[in-house]
This record gives structure tokens, sequence and C-alpha cells, in this order.
């Protein structure tokens, strides 16, 4: 799903659902691909899940969320604005 609200200040909440317990990781990126954060890494049993971003010290512009459950791969576009 779609982060909410975008685009976002202070915080975002990024939202989705495994169907089986995987391992999922969920990194956000700056726009020249370098990660800047790390906010999922971890084995997850199965259901919806909501994490918050609240990013610290960093310049208003585009991120990109990007999340893995197992082999797939899915990339949010977020907008954050001071």
């Amino acid at each position: 799903e779609n982060n909410f609200p975008n685009p976002f200040n202070p915080e975002t909440v990024i939202n989705d659902s495994i169907s089986t317990p995987q391992k999922v990781k969920l990194t956000i990126h700056n726009l020249l691909g370098r990660e800047v954060d790390v906010l999922v890494d971890k084995q997850m049993t199965a259901g919806d899940f909501s994490v918050i971003w609240a990013p610290k010290n960093m310049s208003s512009g585009a991120y990109f969320a990007r999340l893995q459950v197992g082999e797939m791969t899915q990339t949010l576009n977020m907008i954050y604005l001071k």
C-alpha cells in the first residue's frame, strides 16, 4: 500500500500485509539511491503491519521506501516537506 500522508511532515505511515511468515526488510533511500534508514529487517508473522517513518536531520525532498518480502520487492515514492 502507499504511505499516508504523502506529502508528509513530520511523519508518514507505511502499511502492508503478508500472507505467510516471511523475512521483511523495509529501507528508505534518497534520490541517489543511497540507503538512509532501515525501518524493518526481521522475520515477521503473517498479517497486517504498519511502520511509522519520522525523518530526523534529513532535508526536504523525494525519498523511496523499498519493501522486500521474501522474493518480492516494491518501491514507494514519498515526499518529505519541512
